[in-house]
């Protein structure tokens, strides 16, 4: 179940990745000239490695929480129909894992460090 205070301490990090999934292929688009290399930069790029760091951190910071991947695959859904085609549906899922890999990571180092 999400809670009130999960959502707002989760809200920083999905509001940061709206910023890239939407606001990188906006620039690119308003850019023109070389807005595909853009797209794809920030499509194989900062969207892969924001996804694992962000689940990463924000598990290392609040506690693993099962549906942080799945909203921030959500999040990515709209953007694959406004910027992209039907090909860049399989990075929905690719973000999901990476963000489940990163925290999944968060959860094997929380085990591993000793309480202070």
């Amino acid at each position: 179940m999400m809670h009130t205070n999960t959502m707002k301490k989760m809200l920083p990090y999905l509001l940061l990745a709206a910023l890239l999934f939407y606001g990188v292929p906006s620039l690119a688009v308003n850019i023109k000239e070389g807005a595909k290399s853009l797209m794809v930069l920030g499509l194989l790029a900062v969207n892969t490695i924001y996804c694992f760091i962000s689940g990463l951190l924000f598990t290392l910071r609040n506690g693993f929480r099962w549906y942080y991947p799945i909203l921030l695959g959500i999040l990515f859904v709209p953007a694959v129909t406004a910027f992209y085609n039907s090909s860049a549906t399989i990075y929905v899922f690719a973000y999901m894992l990476l963000a489940a890999a990163g925290s999944g990571l968060a959860v094997l180092f929380n085990k591993t460090t000793p309480n202070k």
